[in-house]
């Protein structure tokens, strides 16, 4: 649970979407993983370096504590808040996000920060709940969460589809960025110190799979994360609604079925679908990718084509994913 390089890049750049970090809270006390040098960079390329201060009190002042604090208030944040269920790291809000939170807390912050606490939650709906209630109108939702390859690091990998459904205009909310990124952060020892890095590759802007009408999926050989920045816009009854799959509320819809209790997807004959597949194997960029790829296979290394094959229907489709850097 954590701010590394890349997610704090990311809280950098929120800076340029307008997002207040005056009243901030952080889900969990977080630490500061980020590389020093690189966040100087950082501050420095988006015109975030506090003024009047040098380089040496700016290291002295990341050096004076291992959580996230000092760098949040580099950035705004004029007050800053930890809630966890428990006080082991030194979390100034006790709470089970388990369960909802008190009243009281409710729209009290301008942004509150994730670094990889909701995947560790095992009632996900009441701790996202949660977190949009505490979240002021105006304010933000900012989100670092494991996408794949991370099996086994907590309860949870999430999907783009999650927090377009989530945090949408009927729950008073706009997702403002959504990226994806394989980002493994490493952390270790060498030779009795402690070390951590980053492996970070592009970042890809993604697409909501309801404007386009299909899944938004991706495969990669790194693990991955998306980076989720969401404003609240308006103050509305959260999920009176369930949140539903987009692909198979459009096919409800196109079925003439509403009903969410008995959806009735329709199904074609069987001679249509074969006719169907056949006419999107041989026509479709993602199937002659894939036949390239296999092709290649034949005649290189299979570990030499594995990135390229599982990415290439993901990554490389210009409709769901737009590389940015």
């Amino acid at each position: 649970m954590g701010v590394t390089t890349q997610f704090a890049r990311f809280l950098i750049e929120a800076r340029d979407y307008r997002v207040s970090f005056k009243r901030t809270l952080t889900l969990g006390r977080q630490t500061l993983y980020a590389d020093r040098n690189h966040l100087a960079s950082l501050l420095h390329e988006h015109k975030r370096w506090p003024e009047g201060m040098t380089f040496e009190q700016f290291e002295r002042r990341i050096a004076a504590s291992p959580y996230v604090e000092p760098f949040l208030e580099m950035i705004g944040a004029s007050e800053v808040f930890s809630l966890d269920v428990s006080g082991f790291e030194g979390a100034n809000i006790l709470h089970d996000l388990d369960k909802p939170v008190p009243r009281e807390l409710h729209e009290s912050f301008d942004c509150i920060i994730d670094g990889g606490l909701l995947e560790h939650v095992f009632n996900f709906p009441a701790a996202i709940e949660s977190c949009m209630q505490m979240t002021k109108r105006g304010g933000h939702l900012i989100i670092n969460t494991p996408a794949s390859n991370f099996c086994g690091h907590g309860f949870y990998q999430f999907s783009p589809e999650l927090f377009y459904r989530i945090l949408s205009p009927e729950n008073g909310f706009e997702v403002v960025r959504l990226l994806a990124q394989e980002n493994p952060h490493t952390l270790g020892t060498f030779l009795g110190l402690p070390f951590s890095a980053d492996h970070a590759g592009p970042r890809f802007e993604t697409t909501d799979p309801a404007k386009l009408g299909q899944r938004v999926q991706f495969l990669t050989e790194l693990p991955a994360v998306l980076l989720v920045l969401a404003k609240r816009t308006e103050i509305v009854p959260l999920f009176q609604s369930t949140p539903k799959q987009s692909d198979y509320v459009a096919a409800w819809r196109e079925s003439g079925t509403q009903s969410s209790e008995k959806p009735a997807v329709y199904v074609p004959p069987l001679w249509r679908r074969v006719a169907a597949a056949m006419i999107t194997a041989v026509t479709t960029q993602s199937y002659r990718e894939r036949l390239r790829a296999y092709a290649f296979d034949r005649l290189r290394k299979p570990i030499v084509w594995r990135k390229y094959r599982q990415q290439s229907q993901y990554l490389r489709n210009g409709k769901l994913f737009r590389k940015i850097d």
